[in-house]
C-alpha cells in the first residue's frame, strides 16, 4: 500500500503543509513564519501524527536565474566548469541547479545553460531544520522558478512573454509576485518583487504595473528583448487582481493576456477536481502528477527517506526472492512428479517383461544335450561354413583367374559332386569328414576360331596356370578334350586338316578341386 503524499509550500513569509490527494491538493496546516514560536507549532503539528513522504515545494526572493553560455565541453570538464560557474555566481548559494537548454548554431557553438541558485533566509532553514531533526521522510525539493520551465508547454505560442503570478503569504505587511520571462519557450529571468506598506488595492497594482514596466526596461538595456518588439505579459493571477492590473495604461509596448488556473491545469493534463487557485498549486500537482524528479536533494533532510526506500527495496527484493524460490520450489516438485511418473512406467514395463521371460521360461523344453554332440554340432557349423562354395564365391574365384583370357569362352560350370563308395555300400566315414572331401567344378572351355593349335594349347595352358594361382583351387586336371593339352603330350601331324573339316570348335574340360 502507497503512502500518503504531503507537499510542503515554502515562501518568504509563509508555511503551507497539504495533503495530495487525486483531485488536487488538501491543505492541513498553515502559518505565517513571522509569528513567535514557529519551531515548537510546526514541532506539535510534526508530532501530532504520522506522515508519509513530503516533497518540498520553495518559492523565495534568493532564487536567483540566469542564462549562461559555455564552451562546448563534455564529461568531467562539463562538471567542473560547472561547478566553477556556479561558485562564481552564487557564491552564497543553498542550492544551485543547472539544465542545458540547447547549442548554439553559429559562433563558437557554445552550449547555452539554465543555472539557479537559491540561498534560503533564516525563517526557511529553521524549518527544514525541524523537518531534519523530526526525522520527516523528505523526498526532496523542487523550485517553482525551475517548474516554470513547464508551462510553455500549457500557454499560447510567443517569441518573448512575461508571467505574473502571486507568491503565498499570509501578511498584511507584504505581498509578492513572481515575474518570469520567457524567450523562445525557454525560461531566461525569474524574479520575486515585494510590495510593502499600507496601501489600497487600486494602490497595490500600481505599484505592481510599475515593477513591469522597470522588468521592460531592464529586459531592453540588457538586451534580452529584440529592439522595437512587443512584450507578451501574461497575468496567472485571479481574475479579480488581472482586473486591476488591466485598467493600468502601459507607457511602453506592453501587450496584456490571461490565462485562467481552469484551462492551464487541464492543458497540462492534471485532471483536478479541485480548482486551483495559484500558480503554486497548479505547479504542485504538476509536479507528483508527472513524477518530476526533485530538483535537489540534501543528504541531510533526505537522509530518513532514502534509509526508508533503501529498506523498502530490500524488502522488495526479499520477497521477489521468496517469490522466486517458492516457484522454483514448484518447478522443481513439478518436474520431480514427472519424474518419478515416469520412473513408475518404466518400473512397471520391466516388471512385465520380467514376468513375460519368466513365462516363456516355464514353457521351454528342457533338453539334455550330451557335451560330445554340442562339440561335434560345432564343428559340423565350421565345416559347412568354411567348405560351402556357393556359386558367388566359386564365381568370384573363377572371375579372378579369367581376367585377360577374352579369347576363351566359358560355356559351362558344374559342381560337381563326388562321393566314394566300396562294393556298392556308403562309406561309413564319419559325415565331418565327408563334408571335408575337395569340391570339384567342371569348367568347359572353347577357345576362338581364328586361334591356331599351337596358340590354342597355349592358351588352355596359361589359363591353366591362372587358376592354381587362385588361394582357394588346390589343382586343375583335364579331363577329355579334342587336344591333349598337358605339357607331356605331342601334337598329331594331321589334327590341323581334321579341324579344319570338324564344323564344330574344338572344346576342353578342366576339372577343379577346391
Amino acid at each position: 500500500m502507497s503512502q500518503q503524499q504531503h507537499i510542503l509550500y515554502l515562501s518568504d513569509h509563509y508555511l503551507a503543509f497539504s495533503d495530495v490527494s487525486k483531485g488536487g491538493l488538501d491543505l492541513r496546516f498553515s502559518m505565517t513564519l513571522e509569528e513567535f514560536e514557529v519551531e515548537e507549532k510546526l514541532k506539535d503539528f510534526l508530532n501530532s501524527d504520522t506522515f508519509g513522504n513530503t516533497s518540498v515545494l520553495i518559492d523565495v526572493m534568493g532564487a536567483e536565474t540566469k542564462q549562461e553560455h559555455l564552451p562546448h565541453v563534455t564529461g568531467k570538464d562539463r562538471e567542473l566548469l560547472l561547478a566553477r560557474k556556479t561558485r562564481s555566481m552564487f557564491p552564497a548559494a543553498d542550492l544551485v541547479w543547472n539544465q542545458h537548454i540547447k547549442r548554439e548554431k553559429t559562433g563558437r557553438k557554445d552550449d547555452v545553460f539554465l543555472l539557479i541558485g537559491i540561498t534560503f533566509p533564516p525563517a526557511v532553514k529553521h524549518v527544514l531544520e525541524v523537518f531534519e531533526s523530526s526525522k520527516h521522510k523528505v523526498k526532496g525539493i523542487y523550485s517553482v522558478t525551475a517548474l516554470q520551465q513547464d508551462l510553455s508547454k500549457a500557454l499560447p505560442p510567443c517569441s518573448q512573454s512575461l508571467i505574473i503570478s502571486r507568491v503565498l503569504e499570509n501578511s498584511k505587511k507584504t505581498k509578492s509576485f513572481r515575474q518570469s520571462f520567457f524567450r523562445n519557450g525557454k525560461l531566461v529571468i525569474s524574479r520575486v518583487n515585494n510590495i510593502s506598506g499600507a496601501y489600497t488595492d487600486s494602490n497595490e497594482y500600481d505599484q505592481l504595473f510599475d515593477e513591469i514596466e522597470r522588468t521592460y526596461q531592464f529586459l531592453q538595456s540588457a538586451k534580452q528583448m529584440e529592439a522595437g518588439s512587443t512584450l507578451k505579459v501574461i497575468s496567472l493571477l485571479s481574475e479579480k487582481e488581472t482586473k486591476l492590473l488591466f485598467n493600468h495604461k502601459p507607457h511602453y509596448d506592453i501587450d496584456f493576456g490571461y490565462a485562467s488556473f481552469g484551462e492551464l491545469a487541464e492543458k497540462l493534463d492534471l485532471r483536478l477536481s479541485k480548482p486551483c487557485t495559484s500558480l503554486p498549486e497548479i505547479l504542485g500537482n504538476m509536479a507528483l502528477a508527472k513524477r518530476i524528479e526533485p530538483h535537489f536533494k540534501p543528504s541531510k533532510l533526505c537522509e530518513t527517506h532514502r534509509i526508508d526506500t533503501t529498506k523498502k527495496s530490500l524488502m522488495y527484493g526479499s520477497v521477489f526472492m521468496l517469490l522466486m524460490s517458492v516457484i522454483f520450489s514448484g518447478w522443481l516438485w513439478y518436474d520431480a512428479k514427472l519424474i518419478k511418473s515416469g520412473f513408475d512406467e518404466l518400473e512397471l514395463s520391466v516388471s512385465n517383461i520380467e514376468e513375460r521371460i519368466n513365462l516363456l521360461a516355464e514353457r521351454v523344453p528342457e533338453t539334455d544335450v550330451l557335451p560330445t554332440a554340442m562339440k561335434q554340432s560345432i564343428e559340423l557349423f565350421d565345416v559347412i561354413e568354411s567348405r560351402s562354395y556357393k556359386p558367388a564365391r566359386v564365381l568370384d574365384v573363377i572371375s579372378r583367374a579369367y581376367e585377360g583370357f577374352q579369347d576363351l569362352d566359358l560355356t559351362t560350370i558344374v559342381w560337381s559332386v563326388a562321393t566314394e563308395q566300396t562294393d556298392g555300400e556308403e562309406s561309413n566315414e564319419f559325415f565331418v569328414e565327408k563334408l571335408k572331401t575337395p569340391k570339384k567344378i567342371v569348367i568347359t572351355i572353347r577357345p576362338d576360331r581364328t586361334l591356331n593349335t599351337r596358340v590354342v594349347l597355349q592358351r588352355i595352358n596359361d589359363f591353366s596356370a591362372s587358376l592354381l594361382s587362385q588361394p582357394d583351387i588346390k589343382s586343375v586336371d583335364q579331363d577329355k578334350s579334342a587336344i591333349d593339352i598337358r605339357s607331356s603330350a605331342q601334337l598329331a601331324e594331321t589334327f590341323g586338316r581334321e579341324r579344319s573339316s570338324l564344323e564344330k570348335a574344338a572344346e576342353f574340360t578342366l576339372i577343379i578341386t577346391l
